[in-house]
């Protein structure tokens, strides 16, 4: 909640439900939902404290407010994870298996090969972490076979 760009608090989809099961009537003012102390971080804050903030306290989003509370901004852990900084932690995905629960459909087609809307399952997964900046890549495809990408 803003009052000319002065940040009074915030009120997120959990503050919601837990007003909806304390019974609080939303006819009123936004004060008796709002987090009045959100966490926040000021507008010159290095982005990987932010980062390192954020996933420790399991946080998605955090305001950006001025030295005197004004708001100016919301930075999300989306953002802060796309800094074009590559990961180089290991991801392992295990793709072996006979698929044999997936029959017919793993019949012709190996199980992370399947198409899910336009693409193999596989790409949707390894796109998603490239997309996060993740670049070594295991691809367990059988017993003790290994298939390195990257």
């Amino acid at each position: 909640m803003v009052k000319e760009d002065v940040l009074l608090g915030t009120i997120t989809d959990g503050d919601i439900r837990h007003s909806l099961l304390q019974g609080v009537s939303f006819d009123g003012p936004a004060e008796k939902i709002m987090n009045a102390n959100p966490r926040t971080a000021f507008d010159n804050s290095d982005r990987d404290e932010l980062r390192a903030l954020m996933t420790e306290l399991g946080l998605l989003h955090v305001p950006i407010i001025t030295s005197d509370r004004h708001l100016c901004g919301l930075i999300t852990l989306d953002e802060l994870m796309r800094d074009g900084t590559p990961n180089e932690n290991w991801v392992v995905l295990m793709a072996g298996g006979l698929g044999e629960r997936l029959r017919p459909l793993t019949e012709n087609t190996p199980k992370p090969l399947l198409q899910i809307g336009d693409k193999p399952l596989l790409q949707s997964i390894l796109e998603s972490f490239i997309e996060q900046n993740f670049r070594n890549f295991f691809i367990a495809v059988n017993f003790s076979k290994v298939l390195r990408c990257g």
